[in-house]
């Protein structure tokens, strides 16, 4: 996915939520409907078997077809479908970004067989969550975030070489 389009597309949408309406007009149907048709016609990220975004996009199709009084209402709600929206592409990145982080990991930083085996089911799991719902995205992003435990050594200052280090030096 091509980052710098998705940023643009999202300052684009921030500029234009906070430019829209400002003087207290009313909603444009015809406007808030060609939004809308933009929306669902031009889909980001990981949205195929994503049933939480599919529910989005099919109520916005529903609500499209209201009567053009309700014009303030499909302007509430296609708002409400870009806040959700943004945040589903922001977890995603995050989520694009742990998994590379833990490639890394698996490859040049783990020390064990069993923090490859920790970092790899961290990696499973998270880029399993790129379809899933914010809620469980923003879970599985917190739940494999974890260091491997078994990378975490424990110096014991009463060692030899500590002894011997600290008895070279008079203080």
């Amino acid at each position: 996915m091509n980052r710098k389009l998705i940023l643009t597309v999202l300052v684009i949408g921030i500029f234009a939520e906070m430019h829209t309406y400002a003087n207290g007009e009313k909603a444009n149907d015809t406007e808030v409907i060609a939004k809308i048709d933009q929306a669902i016609k031009n889909p980001l990220g990981h949205f195929q078997n994503n049933k939480e975004y599919e529910d989005f996009v099919e109520q916005l199709e529903l609500i499209k077809i209201l009567p053009a009084e309700n014009a303030d209402q499909k302007e509430k709600f296609y708002k409400n479908f870009q806040k959700y929206n943004n945040r589903r592409l922001e977890l995603e990145r995050n989520i694009e970004c742990r998994a590379k982080e833990l490639e890394k990991e698996i490859h040049t930083s783990a020390i064990s067989v069993d923090c490859i085996r920790f970092y790899y089911n961290q990696k499973i799991k998270i880029e399993a969550a790129l379809t899933d719902t914010n809620a469980q995205k923003e879970r599985s992003l917190l739940e494999n975030s974890e260091p491997c435990p078994a990378s975490v050594v424990d110096v014991d200052e009463s060692d030899s070489y500590y002894d011997s280090y600290y008895d070279d030096y008079d203080y």
